[in-house]
């Protein structure tokens, strides 16, 4: 089930569904929902999140595990470097193992200070590449101190995120450059409404995987713009300047005081 999810990356015929728990004690309801809604049938796997923007949710592991079993889809667990440790890391994943959860989004996480637990310190004990490391040395059959694991672990996948839209273009390469050098098998872009930036980070990766000898693959991430206040969350440097109820949005970029038209997204 977890390699065939793999084989749909690396064919170009995957997707996902970013799942957030809500705060309850039970899962039941969601799933429900998922189940009648006809979503499980159309993708390849649900990304579960891992407290975003720092806000308390139910644990991302588990969570992993109880969609997988329950709706027999599966399941990619987003890990942060915020709340854990290496070592705490390294356990959870060992463990993981056992439930044939295996693919892993690495991801730095949002700080303490953005969510709604500000009693919490935050662990940043390193960025994602740390976590990356963790899963190509439990694959080698070691830990972190290359001390040897008693029992050999069914194959990990790392997957890590980037930006989408940046200011310093050179810099996004360069961070694209060192994420496809850690050896991730793709990485998952923030949500993305441009076409051009697209094929820009299309062909991006495909001259670091011919340098790099790679063959990582760009995972495009969207989410449905449904509301003023999403725009422009997800949109930087742009405005919605007009919502329409046939689920057309218009945006206006404005950047050094300049004004003009960018396009318009029809979601479906």
């Amino acid at each position: 089930m977890i390699e065939s999810v793999i084989k749909s990356i690396e064919q170009g015929s995957f997707l996902s569904f970013e799942f957030v728990p809500s705060l309850s004690g039970s899962l039941s309801a969601q799933i429900q929902t998922l189940k009648v809604s006809g979503i499980v049938e159309k993708i390849n796997a649900f990304i579960c999140t891992d407290s975003p923007r720092a806000c308390l949710k139910p644990s991302s592991i588990l969570t992993s595990i109880k969609l997988q079993n329950a709706l027999g889809k599966p399941s990619i667990c987003t890990l942060s470097m915020r709340d854990r440790n290496s070592l705490a890391l390294q356990a959870d994943i060992i463990a993981a193992n056992e439930f044939e959860l295996r693919i892993f989004l690495a991801l730095t996480g949002d700080a303490i200070r953005y969510g709604n637990q500000p009693q919490a310190k935050d662990v940043f004990e390193s960025n994602s590449s740390l976590l990356i490391q963790i899963i190509h040395a439990l694959n080698l059959g070691r830990d972190l101190q290359g001390n040897e694991l008693s029992g050999k672990l069914k194959p990990i996948y790392p997957l890590c995120v980037m930006n989408s839209y940046a200011t310093d273009w050179e810099k996004l390469k360069r961070k694209m450059y060192k994420k496809v050098e850690s050896g991730v098998n793709a990485i998952v872009t923030q949500p993305i409404y441009d076409i051009q930036v697209a094929e820009q980070l299309l062909e991006c990766l495909h001259k670091i995987n011919h340098q790099l000898g790679s063959k990582t693959i760009l995972i495009i991430g969207f989410y449905p713009v449904i509301s003023y206040k999403s725009a422009y969350f997800f949109i930087p440097n742009y405005r919605v300047f007009l919502f329409q109820r046939n689920g057309c949005i218009g945006f206006k970029k404005h950047k050094h005081k300049e004004k003009n038209t960018k396009g318009r997204l029809e979601l479906r």
